[in-house]
């Protein structure tokens, strides 16, 4: 018996130390893989260098109390948002009660320059370079382009002055330098940060959410089904004669229960609160293009004298 028993513990002994050793195979594989996986990456992965992060100083970083936020230009505003934003993308799981909330703060805050942000946001785009990427300049880049679009959605239509149409030119050369450096793949991080600055681009150029809201809030409230060729040509027409436009109402999100989604769920659309003033810009809007089909020369009315006034 006790040699059965011997003969039993050995061979228990040698199928764990197989099974110890076939553990072993597959850790030392996995490895390998991971590392292939990361050194074929290696031009499209963020590198967030230890420099760089005390560059952006976000070690040790806290919030400003709104106090001290009170006192803070533009540009600082900027830079604790940048901050704020790489603390995020750096220590998400160590500090989860660094939420989105104070973000909304100083989002707000910067918004409230308006088209007085655009310069600080121009150089934070130029300073981006695809090939050298850091923790700051992804950060920057993010929170430069988000302003842009916040600004055009709910201020004015940046393309309208000279500092929004460098910004815009300036998006659309890092979007190619994106391309250049390899961001355009399906299924990565970075080729959807691409994506998505490619559709930021396209709302900035032509129609953003304000716009959509006008055609959803003139089919709830009036009926009126504008195709997309006259919203592009409506768009076009706020913004040459009063680019603040957006600045004009709020926006709420509802249920549209005249129209369904592919589910056959009632569609769910941001609408005008305060929509008058699209109506009256909108009534000017059709007699000029009626007065074009049919004759020359241009009459002026007291709603449109009243409309150029808002312009100053």
């Amino acid at each position: 018996n006790a040699v059965e028993d011997y003969g039993n513990n050995m061979g228990f002994t040698q199928a764990f130390k197989i099974i110890i050793f076939l553990a072993i195979l597959v850790s030392l594989s996995w490895d390998m893989k991971c590392q292939s996986t990361r050194e074929s990456r290696d031009d499209r992965s963020p590198s967030y260098p230890i420099a760089v992060i005390s560059n952006c100083e976000i070690e040790g970083y806290v919030h400003k109390s709104q106090g001290s936020l009170d006192g803070l230009s533009a540009t600082e505003l900027f830079q604790e948002l940048v901050k704020e934003q790489a603390f995020h993308k750096f220590y998400t799981w160590s500090h989860p009660d660094h939420d989105n909330e104070y973000m909304s703060i100083l989002g707000g805050r910067i918004r409230m320059h308006g088209l007085n942000v655009l310069k600080i946001l121009v150089g934070a785009i130029n300073e981006y370079d695809p090939k050298n990427l850091s923790l700051c300049a992804d950060a920057s880049l993010d929170v430069a382009a988000d302003i842009a679009v916040a600004v055009d959605r709910e201020h004015s239509r940046i393309r309208s002055v000279p500092e929004g149409k460098a910004l815009i030119e300036s998006l659309e050369r890092k979007v190619d330098e994106m391309k250049k450096a390899g961001f355009d793949r399906p299924n990565d991080s970075l080729g959807s940060k691409l994506d998505l600055y490619q559709i930021y681009l396209e709302e900035l150029k032509g129609l953003n959410e304000t716009d959509k809201a006008i055609s959803d809030t003139f089919w709830i409230k009036k009926k009126i089904k504008m195709t997309q060729s006259e919203l592009n040509e409506f768009s076009k027409f706020l913004t040459t004669r009063n680019p603040n436009y957006p600045s004009w109402s709020k926006t709420e999100f509802i249920k549209d229960t005249t129209r369904v989604n592919e589910a056959g769920n009632p569609l769910q659309v941001f609408v005008l609160t305060s929509p008058q003033s699209f109506f009256e810009a909108y009534l000017i809007f059709k007699k000029g293009r009626s007065r074009d089909q049919s004759a020359p020369a241009p009459v002026r009315t007291n709603k449109m004298e009243k409309f150029e006034r808002r312009r100053k």
